[in-house]
């Protein structure tokens, strides 16, 4: 009985242990990781008078700001709703439908 009750209070404090090694492991070897550095994305977004973005920039990452700024300014409503079923999918308005057969591109 002596016996049971030290390895049962060995396996208790070796649990103990580990949990608190684990705990505290990730803090002591993460590795602090600088942002990018500002870039100032220079894109024009000018409309037709269907109200069509036409985006114009130097670079590919200028249009590609351009892009997602347009999309933004047309359709900030859904963008939110796609953030919010992603990260907390109950308080989406939208339920969580998992999707079912095949898939349309393979």
């Amino acid at each position: 009985m002596r016996g049971l009750r030290r390895v049962l209070a060995g396996l208790g404090v070796l649990v103990l242990v580990v949990g608190v090694g684990l705990a505290v492991w990730e803090p002591l070897v993460a590795i602090r990781v600088t942002p990018p550095p500002v870039h100032h994305y220079d894109s024009v977004i000018a409309r037709d008078r269907f109200g069509v973005p036409h985006i114009f920039g130097k670079t590919d990452p200028d249009v590609a700001y351009g892009v997602a700024y347009a999309h933004a300014e047309d359709d900030f409503a859904t963008l939110q709703e796609a953030v919010l079923q992603r990260n907390w999918p109950r308080l989406s308005s939208r339920p969580h439908r998992p999707r079912q057969g095949r898939p349309y591109f393979r």
